[in-house]
């Protein structure tokens, strides 16, 4: 007979497994996966600046090539290295800048760093810091405390596990989240809502597919923009993005981004843009899923696979932004106003595109492109980091069993993911 101990563990697994079978195996998305363009599109500028006109601009396409020698990215850039309009079609659409992502070391293709926003929910905080510090790429742990008024609980102050740092932040708004304070020792970023939860394997999935293409956002949830036929954009909640079966934005409450997307959005982003965000106090993540588009082509960001995305375990909280009267009204304008200010609604090569999200029955990796097009990650023999290489040798596995036993090994994996959280209080049993 099982004691105490052990029939308490079983039960946490039973529940949170039944989560996700209920709760999180509904809510899957799949994206279409495809070969990333390479080129450095604009940023939007404020309007009030002057800008010269290139006519006839000498445009040289720049290679870097990373440690493993694979060329990276190709960035457009103007040889004078100035800002300028340049004429698309005869219509000046937006400004290009001559910006280069640092290329990654090996030490930023086996870590990273997360950076963990939040407001006066203590309790959510620990539990997922204490999670996520267990996470063995995490190299370390930034909380975004804007919170003047308060100190952070002891138990983030005194990490056990020596990972987290806590930025103290004297402007409390949404821009906040993606100011760097403490210089973070990885170019990979794990920006996440101290409510979110989700499994070290799924996280490592996400990251490792961010490795092959760190000009691009991996989002772990998707959403869709809406096109109305006098021109005006609207957001498109879940419900809109399943029915339409596309997407064409990520939400930073979990995605992995390169650090210097934070850097340039803090530093380069548009102020009208910028402003807006403190002023709704909403929409920080519409404007950095549009800003990495507009650096991308208007390529919407990618996703982690579809099993990864499954896994999300969504702590209680009393109160939550999206819960405002007025928070559609805000996010369809953020959607209409910063697409068109980063040049993301103008006809042309860098208008936002949209993607396909289901293209198969199968809901554990067909995300878009066919496994033996573009799996996210390569062979197994092929790395030497051996966490990548277990996580690999797992998803070939699972490539060859029943969607049911893999269904049973993500539950597990769920359950264990949050068994602290639960034993907490801070997971409800009930289905949402």
């Amino acid at each position: 007979m099982k004691n105490r101990r052990q029939q308490r563990c079983s039960r946490v697994h039973y529940v949170i497994g039944g989560m996700l079978s209920a709760m999180v195996l509904s809510q899957f998305v799949m994206v279409e996966l495809y070969a990333p363009s390479l080129n450095a599109a604009s940023i939007g500028a404020d309007r009030n600046v002057r800008l010269d006109r290139v006519d006839n601009a000498d445009i040289s396409q720049t290679s870097h090539r990373g440690e493993n020698g694979n060329d990276e990215r190709k960035t457009a850039t103007i040889d004078n290295g100035q800002m300028a309009a340049l004429d698309h079609d005869g219509v000046d659409d937006h400004v290009v800048a001559t910006k280069i992502l640092t290329p990654l070391s090996d030490f930023d293709r086996e870590f990273y760093s997360v950076r963990i926003n939040t407001w006066k929910r203590n309790p959510q905080l620990i539990a997922a810091v204490d999670h996520i510090a267990t996470c063995d790429g995490v190299a370390r742990v930034q909380v975004v405390w804007c919170d003047a008024d308060e100190q952070p609980p002891p138990d983030i102050l005194h990490h056990p596990s020596d990972k987290v740092v806590v930025e103290y932040h004297t402007i409390n708004n949404l821009n906040e989240r993606f100011r760097i304070l403490d210089p973070s020792p990885t170019l990979g970023i794990l920006s996440i809502d101290d409510d979110i939860l989700r499994p070290c394997e799924a996280l490592d999935a996400g990251f490792f597919k961010w490795t092959t293409a760190p000009d691009r956002m991996i989002a772990f949830d998707s959403r869709l923009h809406v096109e109305n036929p006098g021109g005006n954009w609207q957001y498109g909640y879940l419900s809109t993005t399943r029915a339409a079966n596309k997407y064409s934005m990520g939400l930073t409450r979990c995605c992995f981004l390169h650090r210097d997307y934070l850097d340039w959005y803090t530093n380069d982003l548009s102020r009208e843009i910028y402003n807006k965000v403190a002023e709704f106090f909403n929409c920080e993540d519409i404007a950095m899923t549009f800003m990495v588009s507009a650096y991308t082509d208007g390529q919407p960001p990618l996703l982690a696979d579809c099993w990864a995305m499954q896994t999300m375990i969504k702590l209680e909280t009393d109160a939550k932004i999206s819960g405002t009267k007025d928070h559609k009204k805000i996010r369809d304008e953020c959607v209409n106003a910063f697409a068109a200010l980063l040049g993301l609604k103008n006809d042309g090569p860098n208008r936002l595109q949209r993607r396909t999200i289901l293209k198969s029955h199968d809901r554990t990796f067909q995300c878009g492109a066919g496994v033996d097009e573009q799996s996210t990650l390569p062979d197994a023999s092929s790395t030497t980091i051996e966490r990548k290489q277990l996580l690999m040798q797992k998803m070939e596995r699972w490539r060859h069993e029943k969607p049911k036993t893999v269904q049973k090994e993500l539950s597990h994996m769920v359950a264990k993911a949050g068994s602290n959280a639960y034993r907490k209080g801070l997971i409800s049993m009930k289905s949402k």
